[in-house]
C-alpha cells in the first residue's frame, strides 16, 4: 500500500501494508504488514499474521497458528511444530519421513 520494491506480491488483506523489499513476498491477512519496520528484501512470509511487525530480509517466516510471529534475523521461522514424545532429546528438530513432518521432541 505505502510502498512496494520490484517484484514484490503481497496477497491478502493488508499483506506487505507498509512497504516491502525488492523481491519480497507476503501472503495472508496482515502477512508482513511492516507495523514496526517494513519487510526485508527476499523475505518470504506467509499466514495470518506471519512476522507482522516486521522481517528481516532473507528470512522465511510460516505461520499456522494464529497469533504473530516475527522473523527478526535471517532464518526460517514456522510455527506451529508438532511436539512428540521421540525420546532424542527435549527440544530435538526431527524430520519424519514417512509423514514429510517435522517435529521436535518433548523426551
Amino acid at each position: 500500500m505505502t510502498s512496494q520494491g520490484a517484484n514484490c506480491v503481497a496477497v491478502g488483506n493488508q499483506a506487505g501494508n507498509i512497504s516491502q523489499g525488492a523481491g519480497a513476498i507476503a501472503i495472508g491477512f496482515q502477512a508482513a504488514i511492516g507495523t514496526t519496520t517494513p519487510q526485508g528484501a527476499n523475505a518470504i512470509a506467509i499466514g495470518y499474521l506471519a512476522s507482522n511487525l516486521s522481517q528481516t530480509a532473507g528470512s522465511i517466516c510460516l505461520n499456522a497458528s494464529g497469533v504473530s510471529t516475527i522473523a527478526n534475523q535471517v532464518g526460517c521461522f514456522i510455527r506451529p511444530i508438532r511436539g512428540v514424545a521421540l525420546g532424542i532429546g527435549i527440544g530435538q528438530v526431527f524430520y519424519d519421513t514417512t509423514t514429510f513432518e517435522l517435529q521436535y521432541s518433548t523426551t
